[in-house]
């Protein structure tokens, strides 16, 4: 997006995330790595993403060296305004036995 080449899908990061933690740790590095998917704003989010990785670079300092590298790509859809973010709502579908969710984007130029 804004500092990013390409933006990394957060499932595919974690995947390959979870990879170096071993099966006994996932739940941890995971639980840990989404307090930086948390944050309210850009900032916020990439201090809480240095204060992770810097956890885990003693015990786990491949993960630490791969959180330090994808840090741009993972985070920059933080950069956006959170007003431009989709909101997800459930809506009762005209079809009958249907009810699925809804994307609704902020008012604006249709062809932004």
């Amino acid at each position: 997006m804004f500092n990013a080449g390409w933006q990394r899908c957060r499932v595919h990061f974690m995947r390959n995330a979870l990879a170096y933690a071993g099966k006994s740790g996932r739940r941890i590095v995971s639980a840990f790595i989404a307090t930086a998917f948390a944050q309210d704003d850009a900032d916020a989010a990439t201090g809480q993403w240095r204060k992770v990785a810097d956890q885990f670079r003693p015990k786990l300092p491949k993960l630490a060296a791969f959180l330090d590298e994808a840090e741009t790509d993972v985070l920059c859809p933080n950069a956006l305004p959170n007003q431009s973010a989709p909101t997800t709502v459930e809506v009762a579908v005209e079809t009958p036995n249907t009810v699925g969710p809804v994307v609704v984007l902020p008012a604006g130029d249709p062809g932004t």
